[in-house]
């Protein structure tokens, strides 16, 4: 018998610990016992949630070490024990001290894996007295992008202060101010920024006199180290907390090349390679999204799903130069956007069989798991021979134009929905339905269903970016302008019956 058989290897790496600890840096009464909490602390390699509640589940395997040392002149000292009684191998570390400053240290590990371990510090000032205590919610990450499009991705702090001191404000015995002030560290060195919390048009969202402090995109810099110090008064004493942020800084030293970098439509196979292109270590591994745009700025036409390989061999079906790119993303979702000229010159004129032949294939391409490339034929079908398919039905059950809409719902249904599937799906049913003549009843109802539907998956998984938004905008309007002009006509022929 014939056969035939093939290897890859795959390097699979382990991601870095994410140690999450709640508190901050602090200013505590001595006379109160205090959590430090890293409950929330997981190993994202690893995926445990549980099967009827789907909530996220407990690694036994993750090793939580705390240690404690004195604090002199801003230098942490000898080690100490902990006071007798004081559990220090758990996710929430309890304890109450003497007055003084204090260097709490967690180190979390699993053993027998080879994965690093994590470990971060944190500083706590116990004074004589009432003090107010603030506590910062865990960060999310262990790095933040500068700039996001989804909501859920903004860098925020959240903190809140203990009940008792809560109550007494409820109750109108005190009434508190909060102040936020930005640091930047530099080599080890806490230094003031020039970085205007009060600016809530370019800044912050909230000012700088709110309990939370939340960012707007672009405000802050890739690869800066902050510290965010905020200050309580109005009570006995003011109150202190603080917490440090590792900003994310994107993939950087690539570029991005097209062979050849002139071809026909629908005829030459171009090649794109994303070369030479690195990032932190604990950033890695990277990965590609490749796209198309017919002139700087206009809307990102999605290629493919983003990928591991940095190369992509794919048609066009524009036939007017634009440029090819990639967004280069790290671990955390940090992009660099890079482009390489790209001229796709006008497509042949194609037979009605060798059109019918392209949906066909990309029928097939939803049969063989290949939703990606489904829905880059039914664009590019649809962007350059729109109207001469539509011209070819006459000898079909089916139009054209709802057979790709089926060939699209298809195409989305068998694919995992992502950030890009659903840019990608944003972007076919726009070309798909971009001519509101060609829509009849059945297409206008059946792409309104798959818009709602791709608007539903984002606002449950994370929000769309400004190309999904603007892709889904467009294809509503055609339909709408479809539905006036069918109301119109049929407004018409019953005036003119």
């Amino acid at each position: 018998s014939v056969f035939s058989d093939a290897q890859v290897a795959l390097d699979v790496r382990a991601q870095p610990l994410q140690l999450l600890m709640s508190g901050g840096d602090r200013r505590l009464s001595a006379a109160e016992p205090f959590d430090v909490d890293a409950s929330r602390s997981y190993d994202p390699n690893v995926c445990l949630f549980h099967a009827q509640t789907g909530k996220l589940l407990e690694d036994a395997a993750l090793l939580f070490g705390w240690g404690l040392r004195a604090v002199a002149n801003g230098v942490a000292a000898e080690a100490l024990a902990f006071p007798a009684g004081t559990t220090t191998t758990g996710r929430v570390l309890q304890l109450q001290l003497p007055p003084g400053t204090y260097a709490i240290t967690l180190t979390l590990s699993k053993p027998s894996t080879g994965i690093a371990d994590s470990t971060t510090t944190l500083f706590v000032e116990l004074i004589v007295g009432a003090c107010p205590s603030i506590v910062f919610e865990a960060l999310t990450e262990l790095k933040f992008n500068p700039t996001w499009s989804a909501s859920t991705a903004r860098v925020a702090l959240q903190t809140s202060l203990d009940a008792a001191s809560l109550a007494l404000q409820a109750a109108g015995a005190v009434s508190y101010a909060y102040e936020w002030k930005a640091y930047v560290r530099v080599a080890g060195v806490t230094l003031p920024f020039g970085l205007d919390l009060a600016d809530t048009g370019a800044v912050t969202t909230t000012g700088l006199s709110k309990p939370n402090l939340a960012f707007r995109s672009g405000a802050l810099t890739g690869d800066a180290f902050y510290r965010f110090e905020l200050t309580v008064t109005g009570g006995p004493q003011p109150a202190f907390g603080a917490v440090d942020m590792q900003l994310n800084r994107a993939p950087w030293g690539g570029g991005l090349f097209a062979s050849p970098a002139l071809g026909i439509a629908l005829v030459t196979a171009f090649e794109l390679r994303a070369l030479g292109w690195t990032d932190d270590a604990d950033d890695l591994p990277l990965r590609y999204g490749f796209g198309f745009e017919r002139f700087t700025g206009a809307v990102y036409i999605t290629l493919a799903d983003v990928q591991a390989l940095p190369v992509l061999g794919m048609t066009l079906a524009e036939g007017a130069s634009g440029f090819a790119c990639v967004r280069v993303l790290d671990a955390y979702g940090a992009e660099t956007l890079a482009r390489t000229p790209l001229v796709v010159s006008p497509p042949p004129v194609l037979s009605c069989d060798d059109m019918v032949q392209l949906l066909e294939e990309a029928e097939l391409a939803v049969l063989l798991g290949a939703s990606s490339s489904a829905k880059r034929r039914l664009q590019m079908l649809a962007d350059s021979f729109g109207r001469q398919l539509a011209a070819c039905d006459t000898n079909s059950s089916l139009p054209s134009l709802n057979r790709m809409l089926a060939i699209s719902a298809s195409a989305s249904a068998s694919a995992v929905s992502t950030e890009t599937s659903r840019r990608q799906s944003a972007g076919t049913l726009d070309a798909i339905l971009q001519d509101p003549d060609l829509q009849n009843g059945a297409a206008q109802a059946d792409g309104s269903v798959q818009l709602a539907a791709l608007a539903q998956e984002a606002a449950v998984d994370g929000g769309a970016d400004q190309a999904t938004v603007d892709a889904l905008v467009s294809a509503l309007g055609s339909v709408l302008v479809a539905n006036v002009s069918r109301a119109t006509a049929v407004q018409y022929d019953a005036t003119n019956a």
